[in-house]
């Protein structure tokens, strides 16, 4: 059974999150983005009387514990370069082998694949 959650967002702020995220030009902008995301996450929770989310996207994801900060740098240049769907797709799932298979290196058990997983290859 999963523990009662917050409030998730609504559709129009989660659009405003995702132009924001895409708008943002450096690093320190799209952290920041994400930040506001997270405070509202929490304060949705608080204002519940639940505990406070887990991070997730913003940090300690597979990605964030599997790879390395320059293989992570690698991967969202090599996303940003592909051409095509299918190129992006062939680069998801080179990564997605990378990490499964450290993964099962560290014993643990691979993630399970991201729900939004895009099948546009």
């Amino acid at each position: 059974m999963h523990p009662p959650r917050a409030e998730p967002l609504t559709p129009e702020e989660r659009e405003q999150f995702r132009r924001r995220l895409s708008e943002a030009k450096t690093p320190e902008e799209r952290d920041a983005v994400r930040s506001d995301l997270r405070t509202l996450e929490i304060q949705r929770a608080k204002d519940k009387g639940l505990p406070p989310p887990r991070a997730g996207r913003a940090g300690r994801g597979p990605m964030e514990q599997l790879l390395t900060q320059e293989e992570r740098d690698s991967f969202r240049l090599r996303l940003q370069n592909a051409q095509t769907a299918k190129e992006r797709a062939a680069v998801r799932r080179e990564v997605r082998a990378l990490i499964d298979r450290r993964a099962r290196e560290k014993g643990l058990d691979p993630p399970p694949p991201h729900a939004a997983s895009r099948s546009d290859s």
